[in-house]
């Protein structure tokens, strides 16, 4: 991530960072994301967000908002686009 905050600050992105492992952080992070607006979403992949790709890909399919996972199993569930290490599941 802090590869990613370097870039975005060279080029005048402003980066929001949330940790969701359960239900409520996930309802929040949706919430803020919608009233906020966000232009663009990037995911690190945790176990309980791989349990929930399904509700991540139909909140950000529904918003129009462009999204890159970090595991190729989002984009293979309907996802925009993944990019990172090729694992074998």
């Amino acid at each position: 991530m802090r590869e990613i905050d370097t870039v975005a600050k060279a080029l005048g992105i402003e980066i929001r960072s949330f940790h969701v492992r359960d239900p409520d952080a996930l309802k929040s992070a949706f919430a803020t994301i919608s009233k906020e607006q966000f232009k663009a979403l990037y995911v690190e992949v945790t176990h309980f967000l791989i349990d929930h790709r399904a509700r991540v890909i139909d909140f950000t399919t529904k918003r129009r908002l462009p999204s890159i996972y970090e595991e190729s199993l989002f984009a293979a569930a309907g996802g925009l686009m993944s990019y990172g290490v090729d694992r074998v599941h």
